[in-house]
């Protein structure tokens, strides 16, 4: 398999009813240079199988199992073993269109400065919405986190800010403080 070109981390913790549709999201992308790194936060169900049913699936897919750290010590382990110039963090809740991965390639194509592309949120499982996001506007980012993790963003955007705070108090703060920081470098 050559190097992907983007790598998807997959936090999973308590994952096991929606964590297949995520990936069966990853799956079905228009765009094939990705790798999967579902990573098992330390949860207690049947995360572990699932992932094993999608490695078994596709190679592209590879399970790692962690002690339990957090959402940010999740996606933090799978940045260190991310072999992508492009880093995506999908919640296991989520899911992506299959053309997200191929037209945010083509911005990052257009506009070399570019960092991040994100677009609107889409949940399931106990919430099932779209997240409309919205452009971006620096003073809406200063009052509250109105981006999604689910963007796709340089893997040189993490070595210039750094990963995600694990000692973020509430879950979606580190989001919000990694944005924060993408913003002040």
């Amino acid at each position: 398999m050559m190097k992907p070109i983007v790598s998807i981390i997959i936090p999973c913790y308590k994952s096991e009813k929606t964590l297949s549709e995520t990936l069966q999201s990853v799956l079905e992308q228009n765009f094939n240079e990705w790798e999967a790194l579902i990573i098992n936060d330390g949860s207690p169900d049947n995360v572990d199988l699932i992932a094993d049913e999608w490695v078994q699936k596709d190679s592209k897919f590879k399970y790692f199992k962690k002690e339990n750290g957090g959402l940010g010590s999740a996606r933090n382990y799978g940045i260190t073993k991310a072999q992508g110039e492009f880093i995506l963090p999908l919640d296991s809740d989520n899911k992506i269109r299959p053309d997200f991965v191929k037209n945010a390639l083509k911005i990052f194509q257009t506009y070399n400065e570019v960092g991040v592309v994100y677009g609107d949120a889409m949940r399931f499982g106990e919430e099932n919405f779209i997240w409309k996001i919205g452009v971006f506007d620096v003073f809406r980012i200063l009052e509250h986190n109105y981006i999604d993790a689910c963007a796709l963003i340089r893997k040189s955007v993490f070595d210039l800010v750094g990963n995600y705070d694990i000692n973020m108090p509430y879950q979606g703060h580190e989001d919000w403080d990694f944005w924060l920081s993408v913003i002040d470098s």
